[in-house]
């Protein structure tokens, strides 16, 4: 069975507008487990126009965001430093993986830091 769904041209809540988007659940759930990170990491949320909801986990002493976005394959995480994004082809199926994943990355980032002062 096939359900059609009439959108008008000025519905903004379009059902169909972000399918692969992180769900405000998921968003919760990563803030939440992120909690214990020091007071250098800063997380937003950032939803586009088109209404792809993501996490941005930034670095406030250097130009370092963690991205966390959603597609048909995953949740995954792209490493923005500067202006490079590199976006990695690892896919998690569970916001527990995720969590652990940023703070792995997030650990990498204060360890380096900390290696530069000395």
């Amino acid at each position: 069975m096939t359900q059609t769904i009439r959108i008008a041209a000025d519905d903004t809540l379009s059902p169909l507008r972000a399918l692969n988007s992180l769900t405000p659940a998921h968003v919760d759930q990563i803030v939440a487990g992120l909690s214990s990170l020091a007071t250098s990491w800063t997380v937003a949320r950032h939803e586009s126009c088109d209404g792809q909801l993501s996490l941005l986990v930034a670095h406030a002493g250097h130009d370092i965001t963690l991205v966390v976005d959603r597609d048909h394959a995953g949740i995954g995480v792209s490493v923005m430093n500067g202006d490079e994004m590199h976006i990695s082809g690892e896919r998690h199926n569970s916001v527990s993986s995720i969590v652990q994943t940023l703070k792995d990355l997030a650990g990498r980032t204060s360890s380096s830091e900390q290696r530069h002062s000395a």
